[in-house]
């Protein structure tokens, strides 16, 4: 995987940044309703086997896990960690194409749902911090 990333649209107004607020909202963001489409992404990977093509061509619901470690640990055998978790996510995006002999990349953008599991997605962030 060349590049990654996530979107969540969770259906809150961006407005209520009114003057005389002390730069705070002036009101609770309002709740405009959800999409369907809530979760978003895209990624680029280098073909080496024809698993998302197939999966693309197939509409074949996957998974994806994102994980980023910090190099440092933070407790015995532990390490700093975020994990973005997207359940059930079908592709978009293009079939890869030769280009001359060179790696050949595709961009696959992808649409997550919330199929089975109750969340269309899950964030795990692991560190020292005590207070929420």
């Amino acid at each position: 995987v060349r590049s990654a990333s996530v979107a969540l649209d969770n259906g809150l107004d961006d407005n209520g940044w009114n003057l005389g607020n002390g730069g705070r909202r002036s009101r609770p963001a309002a709740v405009t309703g959800g999409k369907d489409d809530a979760v978003t992404g895209s990624f680029e990977v280098e073909y080496t086997g024809r698993d998302f093509v197939d999966a693309y061509r197939d509409q074949a619901e996957l998974s994806l896990i994102l994980e980023f470690q910090g190099p440092a640990e933070i407790a015995t055998g532990e390490r700093p960690l975020l994990q973005i978790a997207v359940p059930t996510l079908y592709l978009d995006g293009d079939l890869p194409v030769g280009n001359g002999g060179d790696v050949i990349t595709v961009s696959h953008d992808w649409t997550g749902l919330q199929g089975t599991d109750p969340e269309p997605v899950y964030a795990v962030y692991r560190s020292l911090d005590t207070t929420y």
